[in-house]
């Protein structure tokens, strides 16, 4: 069963209820405790019916609520190799740092980087993270714009999810904008994230503390002030722990009730819901994992059906997509599924992610050849863990057995261009990337800095991104 016929047979699902859904896989993504964006969503509506926002903004502060985090493991391993637990990060950064005082942020890093590691590859680390935390920052945003645009959302809400980080006073990033230049739905936004976060991270009875006080810093101070006049009456509508508040945003949607197309449909199914809960440290080990660490893999699968359980809509590509690990002979997980409860599209798919699987670098081990994976499957079937037909139909959609297929050209890159990036979606330095082409570094920086301006990105995260959307991958 293909995705295309799968789509056709449900029944209509809104923009909403997709981006509840994947809301609840950025507070997964960010370590943060399930339904905050949600909260954040509501508490966002709350504050711009008190500022008088019509119908069209509140539509768009909805959406840049839901979507805003949607690129939030953007540079998850990047950030796993300097702190370990990436999915910590976040947490740790909202309990300890306050943006108006820059040396809350050098102490964080400081003991937080490397911090099992001997003090001098600590010391000599540090250098390179608070450039690559920015990077990160900017990196969330660029790739939660381009999801915005893979969905064909409108498009200012998708420039406006670029600049969801700038700051009242400049300060922010990328600090192109400050002030009254920033979109007002996101100074709003902004404010009632921190706002929960205040209330979850520090202590609920120093929000309006904390709000005033980054008011004319990070934030806009006459939306921080309103927030102030009336911050106990709004949190208390936001509904901040409520079992209902799923129900809640669905119900607060402004504006006229969208449905996602076929096509939008097809995009959303490319979100990969589940992976995100279990942290990149643990994905990148290049070595074994210990057997705590293999139980949070094991969670991936139930992470995916929990998010897509909710709407209803959701709950067939749920139970498909938490099927990738299911095995015909009961082995596999999270469910240790039998064959009769297998279907053909769960067949597939466990069989299509395995093969992909094989075909790509790993920490532990090295990409196999198309034809070694088809092997693989193919002694996976004799000893009874994939279905034969599932398994000759993903081996003809990859090619095999018939001839290779020349790829289009995308954004007019160059093959050589399509050939860095994609040793830069797999995780390749730009001295790696010159050692495997037999070039300079400063080759491959030429030719990344051509990437970015062909394809309109600015980090490796966002092209990584690029590069999968395209297919060159």
């Amino acid at each position: 069963m293909s995705c295309v016929s799968i789509i056709g047979s449900m029944p209509p699902l809104r923009l909403a209820e997709f981006a509840v859904a994947l809301s609840l896989a950025s507070d997964l993504g960010l370590g943060h405790p399930m339904e905050m964006v949600l909260a954040s969503c509501l508490l966002s509506l709350r504050l711009g019916e008190l500022l008088g926002l019509g119908d069209d903004e509140l539509r768009e502060v909805y959406y840049l609520a839901l979507f805003r985090h949607a690129g939030c493991t953007a540079d998850a391993p990047k950030a796993a190799s300097f702190f370990g637990n990436d999915l910590a990060v976040s947490p740790g950064f909202l309990s300890n740092v306050d943006p108006t005082k820059p040396w809350t942020l050098l102490g964080f890093m400081w003991r937080n980087v490397l911090a099992e590691q001997p003090l001098v590859k600590r010391v000599t680390a540090l250098p390179e993270v608070l450039p690559g935390f920015m990077q990160a920052i900017l990196a969330h945003c660029e790739v939660a714009q381009l999801f915005a645009a893979r969905l064909n959302l409108d498009q200012r809400l998708q420039q406006n999810l670029l600049v969801c980080n700038e700051a009242w006073n400049g300060s922010g990033i990328p600090g192109k904008l400050k002030g009254e230049a920033i979109p007002r739905t996101v100074r709003l936004l902004q404010v009632a994230e921190e706002a929960i976060y205040a209330h979850h991270f520090l202590n609920p009875k120093a929000v309006v503390e904390t709000i005033r006080q980054r008011g004319g810093a990070t934030l806009d101070p006459a939306i921080a002030e309103r927030f102030c006049a009336s911050a106990e009456h709004l949190i208390e509508r936001s509904r901040l722990g409520s079992p209902t508040i799923r129900e809640e945003v669905l119900a607060a949607e402004p504006g006229p009730r969208a449905l996602l197309a076929d096509s939008q449909l097809e995009a959303a199914a490319h979100a990969d819901v589940g992976r995100v809960g279990v942290s990149s440290g643990i994905w990148c080990k290049p070595g074994p994992l210990a057997v705590t660490e293999w139980e949070r893999v094991r969670l991936h699968p139930y992470y995916t059906q929990r998010i897509l359980s909710q709407p209803q809509v959701l709950t067939e590509w749920g139970l498909i997509a938490a099927s990738n690990r299911e095995r015909l002979d009961g082995s596999g997980y999270h469910r240790n599924l039998p064959a009769a409860m297998l279907t053909p599209a769960m067949r597939i798919l466990s069989a299509a992610d395995v093969y992909q699987a094989m075909i790509e670098t790993r920490p532990h081990r090295a990409a196999f050849t198309p034809e070694q994976a088809a092997a693989e499957l193919k002694r996976e079937v004799r000893a009874g863990g994939f279905d034969g037909d599932a398994v000759n139909a993903v081996l003809a959609a990859a090619g095999h057995a018939t001839p290779e297929v020349r790829r289009q050209r995308v954004a007019d890159l160059t093959e050589r261009e399509i050939e860095v990036l994609r040793l830069v979606a797999r995780g390749l330095s730009n001295r790696d990337i010159a050692q495997q082409l037999t070039v300079s570094p400063k080759t491959v920086g030429n030719h990344l800095q051509n990437i970015y301006s062909k394809i309109g990105v600015s980090t490796r995260a966002a092209a990584t991104y690029f590069a999968m959307q395209h297919s060159l991958v």
